[in-house]
């Protein structure tokens, strides 16, 4: 694992497809699911060409969130991105997953697995 800096997320190395990211975020005021979502839809659609495939309710450990599902280009590559979004508070975290689509069942397993078990540390 690579430790994320005041700049970068945390991120689990493989040196290939699938890449996973976690970050926490604090803020000054409460954090807003609903308009954290919205940036993060516009966020990939604009970087990634990324279509929504699913965008549902989840709680997890008692964080109320979303979980978001792309379609799109990463650097010509066909992937499958997931995002995990929770906060409470002034506390948020982001847990992301970009996969090629060929393995998009295998990692949907994977990624529900490391969401899962997720505990927030705050």
């Amino acid at each position: 694992m690579t430790p994320g800096s005041a700049t970068l997320s945390d991120s689990y190395d493989n040196f290939g497809y699938p890449y996973v990211y976690a970050d926490r975020v604090t803020g000054v005021d409460n954090i807003s699911i609903s308009r954290t979502v919205t940036a993060e839809i516009a966020y990939f659609k604009s970087h990634y060409k990324a279509k929504v495939l699913s965008n549902q309710a989840i709680t997890l450990a008692g964080w109320p969130g979303r979980l978001l599902t792309f379609s799109g280009v990463d650097d010509s590559v066909k992937v499958i991105i997931k995002e995990v979004i929770v906060g409470k508070g002034k506390v948020g975290y982001f847990i992301e997953l970009f996969g090629e689509t060929a393995n998009a069942v295998a990692d949907r397993t994977l990624f529900s697995k490391m969401y899962l078990t997720w505990r927030a540390t705050s």
